[in-house]
Formats: structure tokens, C-alpha cells, sequence
């Protein structure tokens, strides 16, 4: 399966985790986010990393997204309107 697809999949399990009357601002946020990049500026490559550094990740990109979502979740609590 493509990253592609396991993306919004992946989004779609932790909005689950989302109250309904938060929905709307999370949403609201990600249209902040830069989507009109090329595709070349999205796509990370690490590769190199580990090839020269010999560096490794020691978080999955989806365990990564859990944290992103947790914090801006933690945030909101917080701060509901912002």
C-alpha cells in the first residue's frame, strides 16, 4: 500500500479520537498547512541519512502523526480557541 493511501487511513483513526465539537477547528488548521508544493518538496527521503550518517528513525512516521495529533489535541484543551 502507498503512502498516499495509508495517510489519510492513518487520519482517519486518530479523528476518531476527536470530539465532534472539535472537528471543525482541526480542520480549520490543516488548510494552513502548504499543500501547493511540488511533489518533490513533500516527499522526505532519509535515505542519505542512514547511508552516510548512518543514522536510523526511532519513531515510525505513524507513531510521529499520534504525537503531531496528541499535541495539537493537548493544545486545543488548553487554548479551545485558538
Amino acid at each position: 500500500m502507498s503512502t498516499t493511501v495509508q495517510i489519510p487511513e492513518m487520519l482517519l483513526d486518530f479523528q476518531n479520537h476527536i470530539r465532534a465539537g472539535q472537528d471543525a477547528a482541526v480542520r480549520a488548521r490543516a488548510e494552513f498547512r502548504v499543500f501547493d508544493l511540488p511533489p518533490e518538496f513533500l516527499q522526505g527521503d532519509n535515505s542519505k541519512a542512514q547511508r552516510v550518517l548512518g543514522w536510523k528513525p526511532k519513531v515510525t512516521f505513524e507513531e510521529l502523526v499520534k504525537e503531531m495529533v496528541d499535541m495539537d489535541l493537548e493544545l486545543m484543551k488548553k487554548n479551545p480557541n485558538a
